[in-house]
């Protein structure tokens, strides 16, 4: 069971989404799909925006006001993922050293997304691909501060310096490992074990 502190304060309620703000993410849900598709038939530099839009039933206007580039087709995918990391970590018990708890937390967030299961093919296109790699590293290193106050709190427990640099260099180099482990399982082809190769990656930064 984990504990928590008087004094550490408590996560801010997520709002409510409105009617609104669900029909733009059922409207983003199908556009991703239909360009997933298309990416995985005929390979993500061969289909233009113009197409996408065409088979959602969009104009080319239209489709950037739902994604600011073809990239972020992509990876509306992993779009929840850092939050759920967030939440997990955020969840695991005060007795586990931060290292071990972004371990588990990563664990525990992939198998709720299903990624050792069928992830393959979204996580092959976004390694395979300097461009979208490139935007996703971007959208890791916005994570950071959401991370930094769970991160610091954790460290304090544990008796350590908890300054913000100390929590952002921790955030990044486990996404750095996660990053190490999508890349050896894109590269086995789905052969290897995407959780032994994250807990190989991130025991190797612990040595």
């Amino acid at each position: 069971m984990r504990t928590t502190s008087a004094a550490v304060p408590s996560r801010p309620p997520a709002a409510h989404p409105t009617i609104a703000d669900r029909k733009r993410q059922m409207v983003r849900e199908e556009i991703s799909a239909v360009a997933m598709r298309l990416f995985l038939e005929q390979g993500f530099d061969q289909v233009p925006v113009e197409r996408i839009a065409a088979e959602s039933g969009l104009s080319r206007t239209t489709f950037f006001r739902y994604f600011p580039t073809k990239e972020d087709v992509v990876l509306f995918q992993n779009e929840r993922f850092g939050p759920q990391v967030l939440d997990s970590l955020c969840a695991r018990p005060d007795t586990e050293r931060v290292w071990e708890a972004f371990t588990r937390a990563f664990e525990d967030a992939l198998t709720a997304a299903g990624t050792p299961r069928n992830g393959l093919p979204v996580v092959a296109v976004v390694c395979g691909n300097p461009q979208i790699h490139a935007r996703n590293l971007e959208k890791q290193r916005a994570w950071r501060p959401l991370f930094a106050p769970e991160v610091a709190r954790r460290l304090a427990l544990a008796g350590d310096e908890a300054d913000g640099t100390r929590a952002n260099a921790l955030t990044a180099a486990a996404f750095a490992c996660l990053e190490v482990a999508f890349e050896g399982w894109t590269e086995s082809d789905g052969g290897s074990d995407l959780l032994e190769l994250l807990r190989r990656a991130m025991e190797a930064v612990s040595s």
